[in-house]
């Protein structure tokens, strides 16, 4: 409430404090309602850190025995882990076996020559496969690095491009597959194939193909003729390749329409003796006159390649070409059966045919060409299980051992030895962590049930900002019977024997190295001890975990009745247990809004209480105001009349 101020009254008769001190008294009540108020609001939070701890509490004790309890996790340990290591699953057996790489699985990893840095792609269809998946590039032409970029974008997992600057001036371009097998050979085809070559990082290979002829030139009204090996003829898987290429050339009709149809004789002689002459009759030849021949005409003929077949017949292949522009021809042989030879004719007058080396190779063996510089070539893994020889395409096997992954790195020097046992760690850590949250819990319930300040000082390892919010909670719910009775309840669930089945050994939770040590007559006991608090034994934790593990499984959840869910042990009993307290709808939900509820009535009651001294506020300040004017003209009346009444005596 703002200080007490009346316009235009002066405040001689301290009016002011007396209003302010008529207003403390009014404001008592709602002074109550606002402690209760925080009151309440604190208890809020304390409720929600009960929540949090048995929440959390609750989560790990079903974890314990879950589906996803850690006493169900493997570990492989392999005797050379830099050759081969293994991932088991939560089903794999406990076993142990041999491994022996002979060979890694491999994938395609091409490097092309050294080229430019300011090399560019032509625009084309570039398109590369591996397997049975096809990476394909419409690329309208640019750098280098341009190009790279984009047929990475398009890859999709299938093959990775990289360049690698050599100079300042150099840099070489490296593809690879990104699966491994001798199945997922890299392939390239349409422009991806004729850069590969023109940037060498392919080559024809000559293991797989036969040379039927070297590379010639055809002159103006020649011709040539390639003959099949006897080994290819009504070979029907056989592919001939070769290209050609033609350009212009003077036109040798020119030449022969200038030579004569005819022979020509000599002009007859004379001889002069003292100045006379005599002359020679004109020779004459009985050869026949010479017929008149017509002049002969260029030809232009785009008809070159023609095939010859076993009977002798012959048919042209369609193979029109452009000048300076050369033409690939592909024959194969499921197309033309019985073909025996390759006819090349050049009927022009006026054009030289350019004619590469003619190959013939097996269509079904790979594609005729080989990596020039070859990082890698696709393989698969070699390896023996147990002395068993194994190939796989890939170094993550799945299939060889029930619920394990091998993994290849390298070839074995000497056979690796790999062991499948329990994941004692995590099992450790797990219940430590079971224990560790078991104990935060048994703390707050200590501390807000109960009113001795050693609870809180004995807790070395809280921050004095921590101790001092601590007394701030110290005893607060000691009238709950609720939490009281809960902290009995889990202390009980703790402390039971559990019997899995006939003849288990592992019943209680102290067999483990872990108990309160609250029951143990002993003159070292200490008054922490008796709160209920867990301790652990590690060493005899760590032992019991060797030797052990499924009985400790058992132990915190296991089936009763054989129905094939869980449906006992400690871990059980205290999900169940604390499933009642922090469930939608539980107690600890209960409580959260009867404590709202309260938290409601109190805003209401305050918002209420202050509209009320706001009201009285401005009552008593009319009031007031109204008796200070009026005491200022009765003293103003009487100072009228003290001066009427000095002035009559003089």
């Amino acid at each position: 409430m703002s200080d007490i101020n009346i316009p235009g009254v002066s405040d001689k008769y301290k009016t002011n404090d007396l209003i302010k001190s008529l207003l403390e008294v009014e404001k008592l009540p709602l002074k109550r309602e606002q402690e209760k108020l925080d009151e309440y609001k604190f208890d809020k939070q304390c409720w929600q850190r009960v929540n949090h701890y048995m929440s959390s509490f609750r989560e790990t004790a079903r974890s314990l025995y879950s589906f996803e309890n850690p006493f169900n996790d493997k570990l492989a340990n392999s005797t050379d882990e830099y050759a081969v290591s293994a991932t088991p699953t939560r089903d794999a057996t406990l076993e142990s076996f041999k491994i022996d790489v002979e060979k890694i699985a491999t994938a395609d990893r091409f490097l092309s020559t050294e080229i430019d840095k300011d090399t560019k792609i032509a625009a084309g269809k570039y398109v590369y496969s591996v397997g049975e998946k096809t990476v394909t590039l419409n690329w309208k032409g640019g750098s280098v690095k341009d190009f790279v970029t984009a047929l990475n974008k398009r890859s999709n997992g299938l093959i990775k491009v990289a360049v690698v600057g050599v100079s300042e001036t150099k840099q070489t371009m490296l593809i690879e597959s990104l699966k491994t097998g001798k199945n997922n050979k890299l392939q390239f085809k349409d422009d991806a194939l004729t850069f590969a070559l023109e940037s060498q990082m392919l080559r024809i290979s000559k293991s797989d193909i036969t040379s039927l002829a070297n590379e010639q030139i055809l002159t103006p009204e020649t011709s040539t003729e390639i003959f099949l090996a006897d080994k290819h003829i009504n070979d029907i898987n056989q592919k001939i390749e070769f290209s050609i290429s033609s350009k212009e050339v003077p036109d040798v009709t020119i030449a022969s329409n200038s030579t004569f149809n005819e022979p020509v004789l000599p002009d007859a002689q004379n001889v002069t003796f003292k100045g006379i002459t005599i002359w020679n009759e004109n020779s004459e030849t009985t050869l026949p006159k010479a017929p008149k021949v017509e002049p002969k005409l260029p030809v232009n003929d785009s008809s070159i390649v023609f095939l010859k077949f076993t009977d002798n017949s012959e048919e042209l292949y369609d193979s029109l070409i452009v000048n300076n522009v050369s033409k690939n021809i592909e024959i194969s042989l499921r197309d033309y059966p019985n073909l025996k030879s390759i006819i090349l004719r050049n009927s022009n007058t006026g054009k030289e045919i350019s004619v590469s080396e003619v190959l013939s190779y097996n269509e079904n063996n790979k594609l005729g060409y080989e990596p020039v510089n070859p990082v890698t070539i696709a393989g698969d893994a070699k390896l023996k299980y147990e002395g068993i020889s194994i190939t796989r395409s890939e170094n993550k096997i799945d299939d060889i051992v029930p619920n394990v992954t091998l993994n290849l790195n390298s070839s074995t020097e000497k056979t690796a030895t790999i062991t499948i046992k329990p994941n004692i760690e995590a099992a450790k850590n797990a219940i430590i962590e079971f224990v560790g949250k078991y104990n935060q819990l048994i703390t707050e319930l200590n501390i807000l049930t109960q009113t001795k300040p050693e609870i809180i000082n004995e807790l070395e390892y809280l921050t004095d900002e921590e101790k001092e919010k601590a007394f701030e909670r110290l005893g607060k719910f000691q009238t709950e019977s609720t939490l009281s009775s809960q902290k009995s309840k889990l202390q009980n669930i703790i402390n039971s024997s559990y019997t899995p089945y006939d003849g288990a050994e592992i019943r209680l939770l102290a067999q483990l190295g872990i108990s309160s040590k609250a029951g143990i007559s002993s003159a070292s006991i200490s008054q922490r001890q008796m709160r209920g608090y867990l301790e652990i034994d590690e060493k005899k934790l760590d032992d019991m975990l060797k030797d052990y593990i499924p009985e400790i499984k058992s132990l915190f959840g296991y089936d009763s009745d054989e129905d094939k869910i869980i449906d006992n042990g400690i871990a059980y009993q205290l999900d169940k247990n604390l499933q009642a307290y922090v469930q939608i709808g539980g107690i600890l939900a209960s409580k959260d809004r009867a404590v709202d509820t309260n938290i409601k009535n109190t805003e209401t009651k305050i918002q209420k209480l202050e509209t009320q001294i706001a009201a009285k506020e401005i009552e008593l300040k009319r009031k007031y105001g109204q008796m200070e004017s009026t005491m200022n003209r009765l003293e103003a009346q009487n100072k009228t009349m003290e001066n009427y009444f000095k002035q009559k005596d003089k």
